[in-house]
């Protein structure tokens, strides 16, 4: 074995914690990366099985454009075995007690093209049976023999009441459909109306694409046949768009952990690096030489990331099986791509040995006698401080200008261009970090001058050392700044949207009965409800004006209660319209309408308004009496409580809806909720996932304040011995490590708030919103904070028992 070998093994064995932080970092940043991978590699593959098993026991789909029935043709064709006509429909049922959309589609009779598996009961035989997805009833929670009621048959409005013979197993995924599916028998009447497709099953022998060319020649010209292996391609390609996304999400947010890890493992080399800055200079009076120095560092470090990358892979793996089988596609097999995940190891080693790089050609490029002196050469300093001034400075001005010219431009590519120049900013940010972190330190230590000792040294500490200090706090400040900055534009983006739908829906809540009166306790019940402000009720007549049917909808007095605003021009001669409805009817905004209900008779002047829905007129009351005294109450408007729940609110309300039947529930507060939802678990997934880079980086500071105590054991024994108690030690280690979270954490939330606040605005700009707002959660940052401060005092724990229990006289004489 060569000596310099030996020498590095032994050099491992003797201090194996020294690699333990980059060991993490490694295994964090590849066990990210490949548990991404994993996971959304076995949603796709779920997803993927059930949409190839729909047609999979068939071997051409036809679907054609006529309402002519196709299937004596197609039975008829050469090289045709088998037929069927394949029906779906969608149609409000009312399932264990709740009302939903039902999805139905005909029960295959060939057991062939049955790709659903039988999961409880029997298949539906008769019309009025039905057989639905097992998750559709454990949501609704019906049983096998319940009776499911559902509306609208044959668009007579006819109700029928079938008969639950059993359940199926669905395809289970994150990113699956939560509608709610069904099939039923071929001769039920509730499929009479749905659109079709034709199943065909090719005779042995005759291969698919040949029948569907035969197909073509016998079928109408506007009709299209593909072959099922090719209709599950394009129908897969509609559903997994959501998981690219995911995956792109997923892998932008891995590559941000691996950016932390690798400044963490430049940091933990450079110390080390320093720390053994004597033996090295020893090494390298004894004949080593720079290349061999070198080469031995750089063996250390991609021994240290191969151990990290097999670590990785393996809480990759183990986590992305954990999210299967919570998600359900754990049933249909765990994807891993042996390659891709070697792939990811192998990045993890690389990105490893290249974060040693800088600290290895530091140790090299010094003598033997300057090796041996504690500190590096300060011109060297300087002249990279430059170099970083300049290209932070030159990313900096890159980032505004094409932020500015985004905003400013407005409309399309207004994102593209404000997130190309947040990223030049935040490159900038980060390569500035080391020349404006220091200065910070120093004002924070001479805020610090008359305060508890322990705190002064820390205070000290951190200022004797800034390059080690200012890279602890910039891996920091990138984790806390990507969280602040998400949490930041979910509640601008909620902000504005919610502003922009009271724009242009001025009523949070709408209550509306399909047909005839509105239930007499639905008032009172929506009310009462704790989220509601106030609730007026609204009468409503149907009349003709020109062409086409419209709704008149009375306002009393008490409508401005409700509405957020436009009611100033509303008089007993005036009709609100929505745009739309003055499209339908061919009318412009001032134009005069004559409306007649039986014998009665009213002329309006028509103002455009976002107040009256597509398809109404809204008008006052007493309007409304004089043409229609008996017009029934159908509707019920209210307005909510500023500080309720979106979600929470919609939910009691469409749970009064769900009690009666034939009740539709609208207003911008129903679209506020479902874009709150999808808001809040975007920004849980994030902070969760860009929460691993914090975990990095408190890695790396534990790391650092470790190998400082190493470092420092010279300093720490004097101080001993000058009567400092091992409690006073532990407690200056956490302050240094509390105030470097703080100014981390503190920058990073400066930074995350401008980002989020760029990012808002460009969406905004993008989306068209007719209201921007931006807004920053108070209680949110405090706890980013909090946190921060936290995980600091959690890292300085056995760095700070590491160097109280060392003996001042024993650390004197290792010294």
């Amino acid at each position: 074995m060569p000596e310099m070998l030996r020498v590095t093994l032994s050099e491992v064995r003797a201090h194996p914690t020294r690699l333990l932080g980059i060991v993490l970092a490694v295994a964090l940043s590849v066990g990210f990366v490949v548990a991404s991978l994993v996971f959304v590699d076995t949603e796709a593959a779920a997803i993927r099985r059930a949409v190839s098993a729909q047609t999979a026991g068939s071997s051409v789909v036809v679907l054609p454009t006529t309402e002519r029935d196709l299937t004596p043709t197609i039975a008829k064709t050469t090289g045709v075995e088998h037929v069927e006509a394949s029906r779906n429909t969608a149609l409000e049922a009312t399932l264990g007690g709740r009302n939903t959309l039902l999805m139905v589609t005909t029960l295959p009779g060939d057991a062939r093209l049955r790709w659903m598996t039988l999961h409880d009961g029997s298949w539906p035989r008769i019309a009025d049976e039905i057989i639905i997805g097992r998750q559709t009833a454990e949501r609704a929670k019906a049983v096998v023999g319940d009776t499911i009621g559902v509306r609208g048959i044959g668009g007579a409005g006819e109700d029928r009441q079938l008969r639950l013979t059993g359940l199926i197993d669905e395809s289970a995924s994150l990113f699956a459909s939560m509608q709610s599916t069904a099939f039923a028998p071929a001769s039920s009447p509730i499929l009479a109306d749905g659109g079709v497709e034709y199943l065909v099953i090719a005779r042995p022998g005759v291969d698919p694409p040949t029948l569907a060319s035969t197909l073509r020649t016998q079928l109408p010209a506007d009709t299209d046949v593909v072959t099922s292996a090719d209709l599950a391609q394009q129908r897969l390609e509609m559903v997994t768009g959501g998981v690219d996304v995911i995956r792109y999400l997923l892998l932008t947010f891995g590559s941000i952990a691996a950016l932390v890890g690798s400044m963490i493992i430049a940091n933990i080399f450079a110390i080390v690096v320093a720390q053994r800055r004597r033996q090295i200079g020893l090494l390298r009076a004894v004949g080593a030489t720079r290349a061999q120095v070198r080469r031995n560092l750089l063996l250390e470090a991609a021994g240290a990331g191969v151990l990290g990358a097999l670590l990785g892979a393996l809480i990759g793996i183990g986590v992305a099986a954990v999210g299967a089988a919570a998600t359900g596609s754990l049933s249909s097999g765990l994807e891993v791509r042996i390659g891709l995940v070697l792939l990811t190891g192998l990045a993890g080693v690389v990105i490893t040995v290249l974060s040693a790089l800088a600290p290895a050609r530091r140790a090299m490029v010094v003598t033997p006698l300057d090796a041996l002196r504690p500190v590096s050469e300060p011109g060297a300093a300087r002249r990279a401080g430059r170099i970083r001034a300049v290209v932070g400075g030159a990313l900096g001005l890159g980032g505004v200008a094409a932020i500015a010219a985004g905003l400013i431009r407005g409309g399309s590519g207004t994102l593209v261009l404000c997130i190309a120049g947040s990223a030049l900013a935040a490159a900038a940010i980060i390569a500035l970090a080391p020349l404006f972190l220091p200065p910070l330190l120093r004002g924070l230590a001479r805020l610090l001058q008359r305060s508890r000792p322990t705190v002064r040294l820390a205070s000290a500490n951190l200022v004797r050392n800034p390059s080690r200090s200012a890279a602890v706090c910039t891996a920091l400040m990138l984790g806390v700044g990507l969280i602040v900055t998400l949490q930041v534009g979910a509640a601008s983006i909620k902000s504005s949207t919610e502003a922009s739908l009271h724009h242009e829906f001025p009523v949070d809540v709408i209550v509306r009965s399909q047909s005839g009166a509105l239930p007499n306790s639905v008032p009172r019940e929506v009310r009462e409800l704790p989220g509601i402000r106030a609730a007026i009720t609204v009468p409503s007549a149907e009349t003709q004006v020109g062409n086409g049917t419209v709704r008149l909808d009375g306002l009393g007095p008490d409508a401005g209660s409700v509405v957020a605003g436009g009611l100033d021009v509303l008089d007993d001669n005036t009709a609100l319209v929505h745009p739309f409805t003055l499209e339908m009817i061919r009318k412009n905004p001032g134009d005069r309408v004559e409306i007649r209900i039986g014998g009665r008779s009213h002329s309006f002047v028509l103002r455009a308004s976002d107040v009256a829905d597509a398809g109404a007129l809204a008008i006052t009351s007493d309007a409304l009496h004089k043409l229609a005294p008996d017009a029934p109450i159908t509707a019920v408007w209210a307005t909510a409580q500023p500080d309720a729940d979106p979600a929470a609110l919609m939910d009691d309300v469409r749970t009064i809806a769900d009690r009666q039947t034939g009740l539709e529930v609208s207003g911008s507060l129903l679209d506020v909720a479902a874009i709150s939802k999808v808001l809040d678990q975007l920004l849980a997934i994030s902070t969760a996932l860009t929460a691993v880079a914090v975990v990095i980086a408190v890695v790396g500071l534990g790391n650092a304040l470790a190998l400082s105590v190493i470092e420092r054991s010279h300093e720490s024994a004097l101080l001993r011995a000058l009567g400092l108690q091992r409690r006073q030690l532990r407690s200056m280690l956490a302050a240094e490590a509390i105030l470097l979270a703080l100014i981390g954490a503190a920058v990073g939330v400066l930074a995350g708030i401008g980002f989020g606040m760029v990012g808002t605005a460009a969406m905004a700009g993008e989306a068209g919103f007719a209201v921007t707002r931006f807004a920053i959660s108070i209680p949110q940052t405090v706890i980013v904070l909090g946190a921060a401060v936290v995980a600091g005092a959690v890292a300085s724990v056995l760095p700070g028992r590491r160097a109280a229990r060392a003996h001042p006289v024993e650390a004197l004489a290792q010294a």
